[in-house]
């Protein structure tokens, strides 16, 4: 069979580049979120029509984020991208990526209520870098652990976006239990909070470019400073979170002991 060309072509093995990327994709989006933050801060008026789609954008993305984390369980945040099984059910009959999907909806419909379409825009270019590096070093992964039936999933299936006529065939599948996603993805109560906060600041009953200021002042820094530096050491602390899951992992597999979080054998789907 011959792989289909052109953007949803599955792309060959990335290299060490990618391999970061996908590793540490949590703490590469955490260095987009300062702009939202300072947005809020400085109180950039947004439309009303530009807050409703900020809204669907970030209501949209948690739902289909939930949808997709039942079909493919705990293989939501490993830091290995290999499957021994492949998943085309619920979300990934239409789509790829669906979990990145979601959480580029979301990132970017935050933005959109925070500073408008701007922003919003400037977000989803950010995202689409990020997820691009990627998924070059996942789908080549996944084919090489796969093969052919997953080259084939991706000519059947759009890597973005569903496209009319363009889906995996519909076939059985387990779903993880309502109360094991809603514990795994319990982060997500966080999105709401943050629209509301965004929201307060804008209408002024949040004083959050006071409380940055207050910080900042002592130490001669201004709240731009001071919000990058945060991210900054939080996105650290991620990598640095991560690095050591993936030591002990490899640690535990030379010991016998398998952990779920980051390994292919433990888990039933590949990673999206």
């Amino acid at each position: 069979m011959t792989e289909p060309e052109g953007p949803d072509a599955p792309p060959h093995r990335g290299g060490a580049m990618t391999e970061l990327c996908f590793r540490h994709r949590s703490a590469l989006l955490l260095l987009l979120v300062p702009p939202v933050v300072l947005a809020a801060a400085v109180g950039l008026p947004s439309a009303p029509w530009e807050v409703a789609l900020g809204l669907a954008l970030l209501a949209g993305g948690a739902a289909l984020r939930l949808w997709a984390a039942r079909r493919i369980g705990k293989r939501a945040r490993v830091r290995v991208a290999r499957a021994p099984v492949l998943v085309t059910s619920g979300p990934y009959a239409r789509v790829r990526n669906p979990l990145y999907v979601a959480n580029g909806a979301a990132l970017v419909g935050l933005g959109v209520v925070a500073g408008g379409l701007p922003l919003g825009a400037w977000l989803l270019a950010s995202v689409a870098l990020v997820y691009t590096l990627v998924v070059a070093h996942e789908e080549g992964q996944l084919a090489a652990s796969l093969g052919r039936p997953y080259l084939e999933y991706c000519a059947r299936v759009p890597r973005w976006a569903p496209w009319p006529g363009r889906r995996a065939p519909t076939a059985p599948a387990d779903a993880w239990p309502w109360t094991h996603v809603l514990r795994r993805e319990a982060g997500l109560a966080w999105l709401p909070v943050a629209a509301a906060a965004v929201l307060l600041a804008q209408g002024g009953q949040l004083p959050l470019a006071a409380w940055l200021d207050a910080p900042a002042r002592p130490v001669g820094a201004g709240a731009p400073l001071l919000v990058w530096g945060a991210v900054a050491i939080a996105a650290l602390v991620n990598v640095a979170v991560t690095d050591a899951k993936l030591r002990r992992h490899r640690a535990s597999r030379g010991q016998g002991v398998v952990n779920p979080e980051v390994s292919p054998e433990a888990a039933p789907a590949p990673r999206s």
